[in-house]
Order: C-alpha cells, then sequence, then structure tokens
C-alpha cells in the first residue's frame, strides 16, 4: 500500500531515535579508530622487521634509480657472471658500486653479479666481496670511499680468486648503515649515517703482522674451518683474526684447539681491544 507525501511528513519520530543513531555513529567511530591502528601496527611491523634502523630511504626524499631488488645490513644475493666491471661513485653519505659489461660498448648491467656483505668489529667495518669482476680500480675505490665522511679507511683485499674483488670499508665510530640492491641497471648502494653504538670489548685470536699479500690472503684456504678474516692494525699492517669473544677465556680454548704447527707459524695468539679500535 502507498503513502502520500502529507502523510509522510507528518510521521511522528520516535524520542529514543536520535540515541540509537547516536550509538550506531560512535561504533562505526570505533571500527574506522580500530581499522586504522591495526593498519598502522602492521606498517611498524613492517619498519620493525626489516632490519633497518632508520625509516628506510623509499619515504625520504633520496632519488633511486633502478629496482629496488631488497635492503639489508648483512646477506647475499645477485646473478652469476663473469666479465663484469665495477666502478665506484660517492654521492654524500652514500657509496654506490655500478657494474656494467667488460666491453668496449660497457653497457650498464640489468642484474648485480654474486655478492656477500659481512659486518665485523674491531674495528668496525664493512667486508664486500663481488664474483665475475674482471675490471676494477682499487685507488678510484678508495678514492671515492674516502669522501664518505662516516668512512675511516677504505682498501681492497688480497683475494685468492681472480674473478672476485673484496674490498673493506673502516666506519668511524658510531655508524649505522644500510645495503640497497638495485637492478636495470645494477648497483649496489651503502647509506651510512649516525647511529651510537654500544662499546665493547673483544678477544680474538691473531697472526704477526703481515704486509697485505698472497701469504695472508692464503690463511683464508690454510684455516677455512676457522672463518677468520684480515684486519688492519694501528701501525698500518695487518693480521689474521679469528673470533669475536667476548671473555678471554673463551678464546684462550680456541687457541687451545688449533694446529700447533700453524700456531708456530704464524705467532698466533690471543688477543683483545674496543670494538671500534684496530688493533696494535
Amino acid at each position: 500500500m502507498g503513502i502520500d507525501r502529507k502523510n509522510y511528513e507528518n510521521i511522528e519520530i520516535p524520542k529514543e531515535i536520535s540515541g540509537i543513531l547516536a550509538k550506531t555513529a560512535m561504533r562505526k567511530r570505533k571500527a574506522i579508530v580500530r581499522k586504522f591502528a591495526g593498519v598502522v601496527m602492521a606498517f611498524a611491523v613492517i619498519l620493525i622487521s626489516s632490519n633497518t634502523p632508520t625509516v628506510y630511504a623509499a619515504l625520504s626524499d633520496i632519488p633511486v634509480i633502478g629496482e629496488v631488488v631488497k635492503v639489508f645490513h648483512i646477506g647475499s644475493g645477485g646473478m652469476i657472471f663473469d666479465g663484469m666491471r665495477m666502478d665506484t661513485a660517492a654521492e654524500g653519505e652514500c657509496l654506490k658500486l655500478i657494474f656494467s659489461q667488460n666491453t668496449e660498448a660497457g653497457e650498464q648491467a640489468a642484474d648485480v653479479p654474486a655478492y656477500r656483505v659481512e659486518k665485523y668489529a674491531a674495528p668496525n667495518r664493512i667486508v664486500i666481496t663481488v664474483s665475475g669482476i674482471r675490471s676494477y680500480d682499487p685507488e678510484a675505490f678508495m678514492r671515492e670511499a674516502e669522501k664518505c665522511t662516516y668512512v675511516k679507511a677504505a682498501y681492497r683485499e688480497i683475494f685468492l680468486d681472480d674473478s672476485a674483488v673484496r674490498i673493506v670499508l673502516e666506519l668511524q665510530k658510531d655508524t649505522g648503515y644500510e645495503v640497497t640492491e638495485y637492478k636495470e641497471p645494477a648497483s649496489l648502494e651503502l647509506r651510512l649515517f649516525s647511529q651510537p653504538e654500544n662499546e665493547r670489548d673483544i678477544w680474538f685470536i691473531r697472526s704477526c703482522k703481515m704486509d697485505m699479500s698472497e701469504e695472508l690472503a692464503l690463511m683464508s684456504e690454510l684455516l677455512a674451518d676457522s672463518k677468520g678474516v684480515i684486519a688492519g692494525t694501528q701501525d698500518g699492517r695487518y693480521i689474521f683474526c679469528i673470533g669475536e669473544f667476548d671473555t678471554e677465556e673463551k678464546a684462550l680454548q680456541a687457541l687451545q684447539a688449533m694446529d700447533e704447527s700453524i700456531i708456530s707459524k704464524y705467532s698466533f695468539s690471543v688477543d683483545h681491544c674496543s670494538s671500534s679500535e684496530r688493533p696494535e
């Protein structure tokens, strides 16, 4: 049955309707707030779990060239290639490794060659190993890297693989970092920034001092299971270091487990220093 306009306009509205509408509106507002809070919480979880100490550069004004593959601190990635060229460029507090084909045309690669990024203390340093590189200027790398105020020193470590390079960046105290891999075109970008750190004492097993040489690099092969690495000393030479122990006792136990002939040949001993300092 229909209803005419006059009767419709004269329908009496119950007094309780305003309270019902108010409660309905309140429930709707609470639902919206809960939904928004859920989105904010999920976004916060993404930022925290991404292992980036600052709000990642995707939220900043830093221009991005290429497609972001991933952002990380320690890790590996890339594709297996050979015959690549690696160039270095510093832009403010960013250091870029740019990859191209080692040909006369030199067209930039679409994907980054296989790489590994590692972090060590005593001193605090980042070690980047890139495979498949046939053309590279270590002097240019050091020159560009040391333009960054957060870089204390930069050098190339001798690596017993003629198709790979290993570069080292010693960081100033209270320096944080993040690494971004890009594709199309291919590059690795290291961003450095101020970040307070907890200074700590580190014990380690060390060899005698040497110049950077194939003999020093060979120790990585002789003591592969030790996962030892090369570190610079205060006088500009280098040692082979094993472990980052939090007590002297643990370091001594590891030393006693080593082969005595190797200990004797390279004068291995236990030493310690601050996490941000070079050993003596």
